[in-house]
């Protein structure tokens, strides 16, 4: 059996419902469905989504916290209270295609491996869709952990199908991170275990300008937890290292942060001064200190 974990804070129940509607059309039915409300001081929206939730046939575990207690800890609600052999994690505002854990399935059994993801549609704002892809092929590394020192290319939580032995060995969510929650969760499973991948879209992302990941302070602190977690595996290997501070310089860039990402951008110039990497930064930094669009 999959256990399929939804976890949702202020959703509005017309947008859950398309999240566990993709679960209930999945080709793959041996499934059980629980959602973690971890919004409960807004009793209002509880009750709707209860009313919701208690129209479906099919029996869904409706948890709501006590309290506010963050992602990672209604995550790992769904963990202890999840009774099957795999779990996958759905966050409230996607959506999976209907053959995303009969594939996922069938691979983590033929690859023994302990958790494998896939590709996914990524829908901006405006409702425009494309296809993003893995993109560790590019990345220095010999293996899977390697690459993970570099940058998330797994993705989102949504993506995903994951052996539930191994989720709660290596101790669940981390919820002292406020962000990069699923990528230090993937690098300690990697550490460990062998991961799969297919090569074909099986979830619509859904991207809004509110998400977490769009938190500056939270991203610092995420990053920098990452770094000091992983700082031998990291020093071991400065390669890698300097991928990953051209990696977060990129990103402050792109979030118009022009101070953070000149400051790890010096670090990557310390590891490697004649790097074309570094190179490939200067149009970013021009940009925010010329103003262009």
């Amino acid at each position: 059996m999959i256990s399929c974990v939804i976890t949702t804070y202020k959703r509005e129940p017309e947008v859950l419902k398309k999240a566990v509607d993709s679960i209930l059309s999945q080709s793959y039915k041996d499934i059980e469905i629980i959602v973690v409300n971890d919004a409960p001081e807004d009793s209002e929206l509880s009750n709707r989504l209860y009313k919701m939730l208690s129209e479906y046939d099919f029996p869904i575990n409706y948890i709501v916290h006590e309290s506010n207690k963050g992602a990672c800890e209604a995550r790992n609600t769904g963990i202890k209270n999840s009774n099957g052999e795999y779990i996958a994690f759905l966050d409230d505002d996607d959506e999976w295609e209907k053959e995303k854990l009969e594939k996922q399935l069938k691979k983590i059994l033929s690859d023994h491996s302990a958790l494998v993801y896939c590709d996914y549609y990524y829908i901006d704002k405006n409702g425009k869709m494309n296809i993003r892809k893995s993109d560790k092929q590019n990345l220095p590394g010999s293996n899977d952990f390697d690459r993970l020192l570099c940058c998330n290319f797994i993705g989102s939580t949504s993506f995903p199908l994951i052996k539930t032995s191994v989720l709660k060995s290596v101790g669940g969510f981390n919820k002292d991170l406020q962000s990069s929650q699923d990528h230090e969760l993937w690098m300690r499973i990697a550490q460990k275990y062998e991961i799969s991948y297919i090569n074909e879209p099986l979830v619509k992302y859904y991207f809004t300008d509110i998400a977490i990941t769009r938190s500056i302070d939270k991203k610092i602190q995420g990053f920098n937890y990452i770094l000091n977690e992983f700082k031998n595996e990291y020093n071991n290997n400065p390669e890698i290292l300097h991928y990953r501070y051209i990696f977060i310089s990129n990103v402050f860039f792109g979030n118009h942060c022009l101070k953070l990402g000149l400051q790890y951008l010096k670090k990557a110039f310390i590891i490697k001064p004649l790097s074309v990497k570094n190179l490939s930064v200067i149009p970013k930094v021009l940009k925010k200190v010329f103003n262009i669009s």
